[in-house]
């Protein structure tokens, strides 16, 4: 009698990697979706829609996360403004998926940072290195970290966050059905590692994968350490490392 297939729960917000459910689901693992971070679907984004009319404005604008890269190219789709007139884009890998067919200008941290920084960080150093004038438009959700805009702020560049998403999480009933539910638990962002960690688990905790290395840093704060780390935000990356976990068969 064959084993079953090992139980991989995605707690991240819907829609957030496109194609992972069926990739794993083909590379044998059984998949779930209990999103454990939600959209606030009630605010509409005026004010990013109000600084995008006024582009030339800015020096840049930083984007770090795809969420943010999704809500920009909706409101610069819905604007049209000339290819001239939109300052040069720095993001990460995930919102330069999303962005460089559609922009005339967007960069990425160059590879060889200490992938140990978060993105904002890494973001920042890069933009600071390639003399990036301010400036800087950042479109980003609510809450936020400050790494990017306290290292921007201390060369004397001025940033203007600007809300382009707002993110809920979950009440903890949901973060404990996740628990009961999984092999292997994938997470995405620091709130809900801090979320899952605070949750009584009696018959122990599943294996725990990160999306990036502040949710796993925040994981390890939390008392959890993580199983594995997925260094890059993409579908293959963190296949790569559940099949390191729990090997399958197609």
């Amino acid at each position: 009698m064959s084993e079953p297939a090992t139980k991989v729960v995605l707690t991240g917000i819907t829609g957030g990697l496109a194609g992972l459910g069926a990739c794993l689901a083909t590379a044998g693992f059984r998949v779930v979706e209990l999103p454990l971070l939600h959209r606030d679907e009630s605010e509409i984004a005026l004010e990013l829609r109000r600084a995008c009319r006024a582009l030339n404005r800015y020096g840049a604008i930083a984007v770090t996360s795809p969420r943010a890269a999704l809500a920009l190219a909706e409101v610069l789709g819905g604007l049209h403004p000339p290819p001239s007139s939109v300052p040069p884009v720095w993001c990460g890998d995930a919102g330069a998926a999303v962005l460089r067919d559609r922009l005339p200008s967007v960069s990425v941290p160059p590879a060889d940072q200490d992938p140990s920084l978060g993105l904002g960080l890494r973001l920042a150093n890069a933009m600071v290195a390639a003399g990036v004038p301010g400036p800087v438009l950042f479109p980003c959700g609510t809450p936020r970290r400050p790494d990017l805009e306290l290292r921007l702020r201390s060369t004397g560049r001025r940033v203007v966050p600007v809300e382009a998403y707002r993110v809920l999480l979950a009440r903890p009933e949901a973060a404990r059905q996740a628990l009961s539910e999984a092999d292997i638990l994938v997470v995405t962002s620091p709130r809900v590692a801090e979320l899952l960690a605070a949750q009584p688990c009696p018959a122990g905790r599943p294996m725990l994968v990160a999306i990036g290395s502040t949710t796993a840093e925040a994981a390890r704060r939390a008392g959890w350490m993580p199983d594995g780390t997925a260094q890059a935000p993409t579908v293959e990356a963190l296949r790569s490392v559940l099949s390191c976990l729990a090997p399958t068969s197609p």
